[in-house]
Protein backbone atom coordinates (compact mmCIF):
# COMPACT_ATOMS: atom_id res chain seq x y z
CA UNK A 1 0.00 0.00 0.00
CA UNK A 2 1.53 3.34 -1.03
CA UNK A 3 -0.12 5.49 1.65
CA UNK A 4 -1.45 3.57 4.68
CA UNK A 5 -1.88 6.93 6.45
CA UNK A 6 -4.71 7.95 4.12
CA UNK A 7 -6.28 4.53 4.53
CA UNK A 8 -6.49 4.80 8.31
CA UNK A 9 -7.91 8.34 8.07
CA UNK A 10 -10.56 7.09 5.66
CA UNK A 11 -11.41 4.27 8.04
CA UNK A 12 -12.06 6.67 10.87
CA UNK A 13 -14.67 8.42 8.72
CA UNK A 14 -16.32 5.22 7.52
CA UNK A 15 -18.81 4.92 10.35
CA UNK A 16 -22.12 4.90 8.50
CA UNK A 17 -24.85 2.32 9.24
CA UNK A 18 -27.33 1.31 6.49
CA UNK A 19 -30.59 3.22 6.43
CA UNK A 20 -33.60 1.48 7.81
CA UNK A 21 -37.28 2.28 7.83
CA UNK A 22 -38.23 4.65 10.69
CA UNK A 23 -40.63 2.35 12.50
CA UNK A 24 -40.76 1.70 16.24
CA UNK A 25 -40.13 -1.72 17.73
CA UNK A 26 -43.23 -3.59 18.89
CA UNK A 27 -43.68 -3.73 22.67
CA UNK A 28 -42.26 -7.23 22.96
CA UNK A 29 -39.16 -6.34 20.94
CA UNK A 30 -36.18 -5.62 23.24
CA UNK A 31 -34.48 -2.29 22.66
CA UNK A 32 -30.78 -2.13 21.79
CA UNK A 33 -28.63 -2.68 24.86
CA UNK A 34 -27.02 0.19 26.72
CA UNK A 35 -23.49 1.30 25.96
CA UNK A 36 -20.73 -0.82 27.49
CA UNK A 37 -17.30 -0.09 28.84
CA UNK A 38 -14.95 -1.23 26.07
CA UNK A 39 -11.66 -3.05 26.74
CA UNK A 40 -10.03 -5.94 24.93
CA UNK A 41 -12.30 -7.70 22.44
CA UNK A 42 -11.87 -10.48 19.93
CA UNK A 43 -13.57 -10.02 16.57
CA UNK A 44 -16.28 -12.49 17.58
CA UNK A 45 -17.00 -10.53 20.75
CA UNK A 46 -17.14 -7.28 18.80
CA UNK A 47 -19.52 -8.89 16.30
CA UNK A 48 -21.86 -10.03 19.08
CA UNK A 49 -21.79 -6.59 20.71
CA UNK A 50 -22.57 -4.93 17.38
CA UNK A 51 -25.61 -7.14 16.84
CA UNK A 52 -26.85 -6.32 20.35
CA UNK A 53 -26.17 -2.58 20.19
CA UNK A 54 -27.22 -1.60 16.66
CA UNK A 55 -30.34 0.56 16.49
CA UNK A 56 -30.33 0.20 12.69
CA UNK A 57 -30.67 -3.56 13.04
CA UNK A 58 -33.39 -3.20 15.69
CA UNK A 59 -35.32 -0.88 13.39
CA UNK A 60 -35.04 -3.31 10.46
CA UNK A 61 -36.19 -6.21 12.66
CA UNK A 62 -39.15 -4.19 13.94
CA UNK A 63 -40.13 -3.36 10.38
CA UNK A 64 -39.95 -7.02 9.43
CA UNK A 65 -42.02 -8.04 12.46
CA UNK A 66 -44.63 -5.43 11.54
CA UNK A 67 -44.83 -6.54 7.91
CA UNK A 68 -45.07 -10.19 8.97
CA UNK A 69 -47.87 -9.38 11.42
CA UNK A 70 -49.69 -7.47 8.68
CA UNK A 71 -49.40 -10.48 6.36
CA UNK A 72 -50.64 -12.83 9.09
CA UNK A 73 -53.64 -10.58 9.69
CA UNK A 74 -54.86 -11.33 6.14
CA UNK A 75 -54.79 -15.13 6.44
CA UNK A 76 -58.48 -15.27 7.33
CA UNK A 77 -59.74 -13.17 4.41
CA UNK A 78 -61.18 -16.25 2.68
CA UNK A 79 -63.01 -17.53 5.79
CA UNK A 80 -66.51 -16.57 7.00
CA UNK A 81 -67.00 -13.47 9.11
CA UNK A 82 -69.59 -13.27 11.92
CA UNK A 83 -70.76 -10.07 13.57
CA UNK A 84 -73.27 -9.18 16.28
CA UNK A 85 -75.26 -5.95 15.96
CA UNK A 86 -77.45 -4.81 18.84
CA UNK A 87 -79.92 -1.91 18.61
CA UNK A 88 -82.49 -0.40 20.89
CA UNK A 89 -85.14 1.03 18.54
CA UNK A 90 -88.08 3.36 19.14
CA UNK A 91 -90.29 4.05 16.14
CA UNK A 92 -93.70 5.54 15.35
CA UNK A 93 -95.85 5.47 12.18
CA UNK A 94 -99.27 6.98 11.34
CA UNK A 95 -101.39 5.71 8.39
CA UNK A 96 -104.33 7.73 7.06
CA UNK A 97 -106.98 7.41 4.33
CA UNK A 98 -105.56 6.55 0.95
CA UNK A 99 -102.01 5.82 2.06
CA UNK A 100 -102.57 2.09 2.04
CA UNK A 101 -105.09 0.13 -0.05
CA UNK A 102 -107.22 -2.12 2.24
CA UNK A 103 -108.93 -5.08 0.56
CA UNK A 104 -110.60 -6.42 3.69
CA UNK A 105 -110.58 -5.88 7.45
CA UNK A 106 -111.93 -7.72 10.49
CA UNK A 107 -112.09 -7.23 14.23
CA UNK A 108 -112.25 -10.14 16.65
CA UNK A 109 -113.01 -12.40 13.66
CA UNK A 110 -115.92 -10.26 12.47
CA UNK A 111 -115.56 -8.74 8.99
CA UNK A 112 -115.72 -4.97 8.69
CA UNK A 113 -116.97 -3.01 5.69
CA UNK A 114 -114.07 -1.35 3.90
CA UNK A 115 -115.85 0.51 1.14
CA UNK A 116 -115.83 4.22 1.94
CA UNK A 117 -114.27 3.55 5.32
CA UNK A 118 -112.13 6.34 6.71
CA UNK A 119 -109.32 5.46 9.06
CA UNK A 120 -106.27 6.72 10.89
CA UNK A 121 -103.88 4.20 12.42
CA UNK A 122 -101.07 5.24 14.74
CA UNK A 123 -98.38 2.65 15.52
CA UNK A 124 -95.42 2.94 17.84
CA UNK A 125 -92.94 0.47 19.26
CA UNK A 126 -89.80 0.35 21.37
CA UNK A 127 -87.77 -2.81 21.00
CA UNK A 128 -84.32 -4.37 21.41
CA UNK A 129 -82.91 -6.05 18.29
CA UNK A 130 -79.81 -8.28 18.63
CA UNK A 131 -78.93 -9.58 15.13
CA UNK A 132 -76.21 -12.06 14.20
CA UNK A 133 -74.89 -11.65 10.64
CA UNK A 134 -72.59 -14.04 8.83
CA UNK A 135 -70.93 -13.57 5.44
CA UNK A 136 -68.63 -15.80 3.43
CA UNK A 137 -67.18 -14.57 0.19
CA UNK A 138 -66.97 -17.58 -2.10
CA UNK A 139 -65.45 -15.86 -5.10
CA UNK A 140 -63.80 -12.49 -5.59
CA UNK A 141 -61.96 -12.86 -8.86
CA UNK A 142 -58.74 -13.86 -7.09
CA UNK A 143 -58.36 -10.57 -5.22
CA UNK A 144 -58.27 -12.17 -1.77
CA UNK A 145 -55.48 -14.61 -2.60
CA UNK A 146 -53.56 -11.87 -4.42
CA UNK A 147 -53.78 -9.61 -1.35
CA UNK A 148 -52.51 -12.38 0.91
CA UNK A 149 -49.58 -13.23 -1.35
CA UNK A 150 -48.67 -9.59 -1.88
CA UNK A 151 -48.56 -9.01 1.88
CA UNK A 152 -46.39 -12.11 2.33
CA UNK A 153 -44.00 -10.87 -0.38
CA UNK A 154 -43.72 -7.48 1.33
CA UNK A 155 -42.90 -9.25 4.60
CA UNK A 156 -40.23 -11.29 2.78
CA UNK A 157 -38.76 -8.07 1.43
CA UNK A 158 -38.52 -6.67 4.96
CA UNK A 159 -36.83 -9.89 6.07
CA UNK A 160 -34.28 -9.57 3.27
CA UNK A 161 -33.63 -5.99 4.36
CA UNK A 162 -32.88 -7.24 7.88
CA UNK A 163 -30.21 -9.51 6.42
CA UNK A 164 -28.88 -6.70 4.22
CA UNK A 165 -28.61 -4.44 7.26
CA UNK A 166 -26.83 -7.12 9.29
CA UNK A 167 -24.42 -7.86 6.42
CA UNK A 168 -23.60 -4.17 5.94
CA UNK A 169 -23.00 -3.70 9.66
CA UNK A 170 -20.61 -6.66 9.75
CA UNK A 171 -18.73 -5.26 6.75
CA UNK A 172 -18.40 -1.94 8.59
CA UNK A 173 -17.15 -3.84 11.62
CA UNK A 174 -14.42 -5.58 9.60
CA UNK A 175 -13.27 -2.24 8.18
CA UNK A 176 -13.17 -0.47 11.54
CA UNK A 177 -12.03 -3.37 13.76
CA UNK A 178 -9.10 -4.36 11.56
CA UNK A 179 -8.59 -0.71 10.60
CA UNK A 180 -7.84 0.07 14.25
CA UNK A 181 -5.65 -3.00 14.36
CA UNK A 182 -3.73 -1.66 11.34
CA UNK A 183 -3.48 1.80 12.87
CA UNK A 184 -2.05 0.29 16.05
CA UNK A 185 0.48 -1.70 14.05
CA UNK A 186 1.53 1.38 12.09
CA UNK A 187 1.97 3.38 15.31
CA UNK A 188 4.14 0.61 16.74
CA UNK A 189 6.33 0.51 13.63
CA UNK A 190 6.62 4.30 13.53
CA UNK A 191 7.60 4.21 17.20
CA UNK A 192 10.30 1.64 16.52
CA UNK A 193 11.59 3.72 13.63
CA UNK A 194 11.69 6.79 15.86
CA UNK A 195 13.72 4.88 18.45
CA UNK A 196 16.15 3.76 15.74
CA UNK A 197 16.47 7.29 14.39
CA UNK A 198 17.04 8.72 17.88
CA UNK A 199 19.73 6.14 18.55
CA UNK A 200 21.28 6.81 15.15
CA UNK A 201 21.27 10.56 15.88
CA UNK A 202 22.94 9.95 19.23
CA UNK A 203 25.62 7.82 17.52
CA UNK A 204 26.09 10.49 14.86
CA UNK A 205 26.66 13.16 17.52
CA UNK A 206 29.32 11.00 19.19
CA UNK A 207 31.03 10.34 15.86
CA UNK A 208 30.90 14.04 14.98
CA UNK A 209 32.40 14.90 18.38
CA UNK A 210 35.18 12.38 17.72
CA UNK A 211 35.83 13.82 14.28
CA UNK A 212 34.82 10.68 12.44
CA UNK A 213 31.90 12.24 10.49
CA UNK A 214 31.11 15.72 9.30
CA UNK A 215 28.51 18.13 10.66
CA UNK A 216 26.53 17.68 7.44
CA UNK A 217 26.24 13.96 8.11
CA UNK A 218 25.06 14.63 11.65
CA UNK A 219 22.48 17.09 10.33
CA UNK A 220 21.24 14.42 7.93
CA UNK A 221 20.63 12.16 10.92
CA UNK A 222 18.83 15.06 12.66
CA UNK A 223 16.53 15.59 9.69
CA UNK A 224 15.72 11.87 9.50
CA UNK A 225 14.96 11.77 13.24
CA UNK A 226 12.63 14.76 12.96
CA UNK A 227 10.81 13.14 10.05
CA UNK A 228 10.39 9.92 12.05
CA UNK A 229 8.97 11.94 14.96
CA UNK A 230 6.42 13.61 12.68
CA UNK A 231 5.42 10.22 11.28
CA UNK A 232 4.99 8.87 14.80
CA UNK A 233 2.81 11.78 15.88
CA UNK A 234 0.65 11.41 12.78
CA UNK A 235 0.25 7.66 13.38
CA UNK A 236 -0.79 8.33 16.98
CA UNK A 237 -3.49 10.74 15.79
CA UNK A 238 -4.76 8.24 13.22
CA UNK A 239 -4.98 5.51 15.85
CA UNK A 240 -7.05 7.78 18.07
CA UNK A 241 -9.41 8.51 15.17
CA UNK A 242 -9.73 4.79 14.48
CA UNK A 243 -10.52 4.14 18.16
CA UNK A 244 -13.29 6.75 18.13
CA UNK A 245 -14.83 5.20 15.00
CA UNK A 246 -14.83 1.64 16.34
CA UNK A 247 -16.11 2.65 19.78
CA UNK A 248 -18.92 4.60 18.11
CA UNK A 249 -19.94 1.64 15.99
CA UNK A 250 -20.03 -0.64 19.04
CA UNK A 251 -21.61 2.05 21.29
CA UNK A 252 -18.76 1.82 23.77
CA UNK A 253 -18.04 4.56 26.32
CA UNK A 254 -14.35 3.70 26.24
CA UNK A 255 -11.87 2.65 23.59
CA UNK A 256 -12.04 -0.93 22.34
CA UNK A 257 -8.77 -2.86 22.09
CA UNK A 258 -8.90 -5.37 19.19
CA UNK A 259 -6.92 -8.52 19.94
CA UNK A 260 -7.64 -10.55 16.79
CA UNK A 261 -4.69 -10.01 14.41
CA UNK A 262 -4.75 -9.15 10.74
CA UNK A 263 -4.59 -12.29 8.62
CA UNK A 264 -4.32 -13.70 5.12
CA UNK A 265 -5.54 -17.00 3.72
CA UNK A 266 -4.32 -18.59 0.51
CA UNK A 267 -6.93 -20.19 -1.73
CA UNK A 268 -9.82 -18.15 -0.36
CA UNK A 269 -11.21 -17.63 -3.88
CA UNK A 270 -10.18 -20.88 -5.51
CA UNK A 271 -13.74 -21.72 -6.65
CA UNK A 272 -14.77 -18.54 -8.47
CA UNK A 273 -17.72 -20.10 -10.24
CA UNK A 274 -19.09 -21.49 -7.00
CA UNK A 275 -18.65 -18.12 -5.26
CA UNK A 276 -20.46 -16.28 -8.06
CA UNK A 277 -23.32 -18.80 -8.02
CA UNK A 278 -23.66 -18.58 -4.24
CA UNK A 279 -23.79 -14.79 -4.46
CA UNK A 280 -26.72 -14.95 -6.88
CA UNK A 281 -28.55 -17.36 -4.58
CA UNK A 282 -27.91 -15.69 -1.22
CA UNK A 283 -27.45 -11.96 -1.73
CA UNK A 284 -30.19 -10.21 0.32
CA UNK A 285 -30.49 -7.34 -2.17
CA UNK A 286 -31.48 -9.82 -4.86
CA UNK A 287 -33.92 -11.49 -2.46
CA UNK A 288 -35.48 -8.11 -1.62
CA UNK A 289 -35.87 -7.20 -5.30
CA UNK A 290 -37.44 -10.59 -6.03
CA UNK A 291 -39.92 -10.05 -3.19
CA UNK A 292 -40.91 -6.70 -4.66
CA UNK A 293 -41.46 -8.41 -8.00
CA UNK A 294 -43.71 -11.05 -6.41
CA UNK A 295 -45.76 -8.33 -4.74
CA UNK A 296 -46.09 -6.49 -8.06
CA UNK A 297 -47.26 -9.66 -9.79
CA UNK A 298 -49.99 -10.08 -7.19
CA UNK A 299 -51.07 -6.48 -7.71
CA UNK A 300 -51.68 -7.36 -11.38
CA UNK A 301 -53.97 -10.19 -10.32
CA UNK A 302 -55.79 -7.90 -7.90
CA UNK A 303 -56.27 -5.27 -10.62
CA UNK A 304 -57.60 -7.92 -13.02
CA UNK A 305 -60.11 -9.03 -10.39
CA UNK A 306 -61.77 -5.62 -10.64
CA UNK A 307 -63.48 -6.75 -13.86
CA UNK A 308 -64.87 -9.93 -12.31
CA UNK A 309 -67.96 -10.46 -10.11
CA UNK A 310 -67.86 -11.37 -6.45
CA UNK A 311 -70.13 -14.01 -4.88
CA UNK A 312 -70.88 -14.31 -1.17
CA UNK A 313 -73.19 -16.23 1.17
CA UNK A 314 -75.08 -14.03 3.61
CA UNK A 315 -77.03 -15.12 6.69
CA UNK A 316 -78.82 -13.08 9.34
CA UNK A 317 -80.71 -14.18 12.46
CA UNK A 318 -82.61 -12.07 14.98
CA UNK A 319 -81.96 -13.34 18.48
CA UNK A 320 -85.09 -11.56 19.76
CA UNK A 321 -87.75 -12.13 17.07
CA UNK A 322 -90.63 -10.93 19.28
CA UNK A 323 -89.09 -7.47 19.08
CA UNK A 324 -89.16 -7.33 15.27
CA UNK A 325 -90.54 -4.28 13.52
CA UNK A 326 -93.16 -4.98 10.83
CA UNK A 327 -90.51 -5.04 8.12
CA UNK A 328 -87.89 -7.14 9.94
CA UNK A 329 -87.22 -10.82 9.25
CA UNK A 330 -86.75 -13.43 11.90
CA UNK A 331 -83.94 -14.86 9.82
CA UNK A 332 -82.50 -14.49 6.34
CA UNK A 333 -80.31 -16.56 4.03
CA UNK A 334 -79.10 -15.25 0.68
CA UNK A 335 -76.57 -15.61 -2.11
CA UNK A 336 -75.24 -12.15 -2.99
CA UNK A 337 -73.64 -11.43 -6.36
CA UNK A 338 -71.98 -8.12 -7.06
CA UNK A 339 -70.60 -7.10 -10.43
CA UNK A 340 -69.32 -3.57 -10.82
CA UNK A 341 -70.39 -2.46 -14.31
CA UNK A 342 -68.96 1.01 -13.95
CA UNK A 343 -66.32 2.27 -11.55
CA UNK A 344 -65.16 5.80 -10.88
CA UNK A 345 -61.56 4.53 -10.94
CA UNK A 346 -60.55 3.50 -14.45
CA UNK A 347 -59.80 -0.20 -14.10
CA UNK A 348 -57.97 -0.34 -17.40
CA UNK A 349 -55.44 2.25 -16.27
CA UNK A 350 -55.12 0.56 -12.88
CA UNK A 351 -54.27 -2.69 -14.63
CA UNK A 352 -51.75 -0.93 -16.89
CA UNK A 353 -50.10 0.67 -13.86
CA UNK A 354 -49.79 -2.73 -12.18
CA UNK A 355 -48.27 -4.25 -15.30
CA UNK A 356 -45.71 -1.46 -15.51
CA UNK A 357 -44.78 -2.08 -11.88
CA UNK A 358 -44.02 -5.70 -12.80
CA UNK A 359 -41.84 -4.58 -15.71
CA UNK A 360 -40.02 -2.20 -13.37
CA UNK A 361 -39.51 -4.98 -10.80
CA UNK A 362 -38.25 -7.42 -13.47
CA UNK A 363 -35.64 -4.95 -14.65
CA UNK A 364 -34.66 -4.06 -11.08
CA UNK A 365 -34.02 -7.73 -10.30
CA UNK A 366 -31.81 -8.11 -13.37
CA UNK A 367 -29.96 -4.88 -12.60
CA UNK A 368 -29.26 -6.00 -9.03
CA UNK A 369 -28.14 -9.42 -10.28
CA UNK A 370 -25.69 -7.76 -12.66
CA UNK A 371 -24.32 -5.50 -9.92
CA UNK A 372 -23.86 -8.43 -7.56
CA UNK A 373 -22.12 -10.49 -10.24
CA UNK A 374 -19.78 -7.63 -11.13
CA UNK A 375 -19.06 -6.87 -7.48
CA UNK A 376 -18.35 -10.52 -6.74
CA UNK A 377 -15.88 -10.88 -9.61
CA UNK A 378 -14.15 -7.63 -8.71
CA UNK A 379 -13.92 -8.71 -5.06
CA UNK A 380 -12.34 -12.03 -6.11
CA UNK A 381 -9.66 -10.15 -8.06
CA UNK A 382 -9.10 -7.75 -5.17
CA UNK A 383 -8.66 -10.61 -2.68
CA UNK A 384 -6.12 -12.35 -4.90
CA UNK A 385 -4.25 -9.10 -5.55
CA UNK A 386 -4.02 -8.32 -1.82
CA UNK A 387 -2.70 -11.82 -1.18
CA UNK A 388 -0.05 -11.45 -3.91
CA UNK A 389 1.05 -8.09 -2.53
CA UNK A 390 1.35 -9.52 0.96
CA UNK A 391 3.47 -12.47 -0.20
CA UNK A 392 5.72 -10.22 -2.28
CA UNK A 393 6.26 -7.87 0.65
CA UNK A 394 6.97 -10.80 2.94
CA UNK A 395 9.70 -12.00 0.59
CA UNK A 396 11.24 -8.48 0.62
CA UNK A 397 11.26 -8.26 4.39
CA UNK A 398 14.41 -10.30 5.02
CA UNK A 399 16.29 -8.35 2.36
CA UNK A 400 15.29 -5.07 3.98
CA UNK A 401 16.43 -6.27 7.41
CA UNK A 402 19.77 -7.49 6.10
CA UNK A 403 20.33 -4.24 4.21
CA UNK A 404 19.79 -2.22 7.41
CA UNK A 405 22.24 -4.40 9.34
CA UNK A 406 24.92 -3.95 6.68
CA UNK A 407 24.40 -0.19 6.45
CA UNK A 408 24.67 0.26 10.23
CA UNK A 409 27.98 -1.67 10.32
CA UNK A 410 29.37 0.30 7.41
CA UNK A 411 28.34 3.62 9.01
CA UNK A 412 30.07 2.76 12.27
CA UNK A 413 33.21 1.90 10.30
CA UNK A 414 33.00 5.14 8.31
CA UNK A 415 32.42 3.41 5.01
CA UNK A 416 29.09 5.11 4.19
CA UNK A 417 26.99 8.11 5.20
CA UNK A 418 24.21 8.72 7.66
CA UNK A 419 21.79 8.92 4.77
CA UNK A 420 22.45 5.30 3.87
CA UNK A 421 21.47 4.13 7.37
CA UNK A 422 18.36 6.27 7.61
CA UNK A 423 17.26 5.21 4.14
CA UNK A 424 17.66 1.54 5.07
CA UNK A 425 15.71 2.04 8.33
CA UNK A 426 12.89 3.84 6.57
CA UNK A 427 12.82 1.18 3.85
CA UNK A 428 12.45 -1.60 6.43
CA UNK A 429 9.66 0.25 8.24
CA UNK A 430 7.86 0.90 4.96
CA UNK A 431 7.99 -2.78 4.04
CA UNK A 432 6.52 -3.70 7.42
CA UNK A 433 3.82 -1.03 7.14
CA UNK A 434 2.94 -2.03 3.59
CA UNK A 435 2.77 -5.69 4.57
CA UNK A 436 0.35 -4.89 7.40
CA UNK A 437 -1.67 -2.72 5.00
CA UNK A 438 -1.76 -5.57 2.48
CA UNK A 439 -3.10 -7.90 5.18
CA UNK A 440 -5.74 -5.29 6.04
CA UNK A 441 -6.72 -4.98 2.38
CA UNK A 442 -7.01 -8.76 2.18
CA UNK A 443 -9.32 -8.85 5.22
CA UNK A 444 -11.52 -6.03 3.90
CA UNK A 445 -11.69 -7.43 0.37
CA UNK A 446 -12.52 -10.88 1.72
CA UNK A 447 -15.31 -9.31 3.77
CA UNK A 448 -16.52 -7.43 0.67
CA UNK A 449 -16.58 -10.70 -1.26
CA UNK A 450 -18.60 -12.42 1.46
CA UNK A 451 -20.89 -9.39 1.69
CA UNK A 452 -21.58 -9.58 -2.05
CA UNK A 453 -22.57 -13.21 -1.60
CA UNK A 454 -24.68 -12.71 1.53
CA UNK A 455 -22.21 -14.82 3.51
CA UNK A 456 -20.77 -12.42 6.09
CA UNK A 457 -21.60 -15.02 8.75
CA UNK A 458 -18.74 -17.11 7.30
CA UNK A 459 -16.06 -14.44 7.83
CA UNK A 460 -14.90 -15.93 11.13
CA UNK A 461 -14.61 -19.35 9.46
CA UNK A 462 -12.11 -17.94 6.99
CA UNK A 463 -10.39 -15.99 9.77
CA UNK A 464 -9.87 -19.12 11.87
CA UNK A 465 -8.28 -20.91 8.88
CA UNK A 466 -5.69 -18.14 8.32
CA UNK A 467 -2.28 -19.07 6.91
CA UNK A 468 -0.48 -15.92 8.07
CA UNK A 469 -1.11 -13.61 11.00
CA UNK A 470 0.15 -10.02 11.24
CA UNK A 471 0.49 -8.63 14.79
Amino acid sequence: MNNPKKLVIALSAALACPAAAPCAAPPEQPAAEARFGGGEMTFEQARDQLVRASHALRAAEARHAGRRAAADSLKGLDTPSVSLDAEYVYWEKTLRDGQVKIDHASMNGMPLPVAGMSYEVNMRQSTFRPVVTGMWQLYGGGKIRASQRAAAAIADQAGAQVEATREALLLDLVKLYFGQRLAGRVLGLRGELLQVMEKHLADARKLEHGGMITKAQRLQAQVACDAARRGHDSARHELESARIALAGLLRSDEAVAPVTPLFVLAGAVADRAGIAGAAQARNPRIAAAQSVRRAAQQEVKAARAGWLPSVALVGRYNLHPSGNTPLDQDWLAAVAVRWALFDKIDRRHSYTAARQAVIEADNTVEAVRALVDTGTRQACDAVENALRQYLLLESNLESARENLRVQEIAFREGQNTSTDVTSASVALTNVLVERAAAAYRFDVELASLLHAGGRMDQFTTYMNRADKLTP
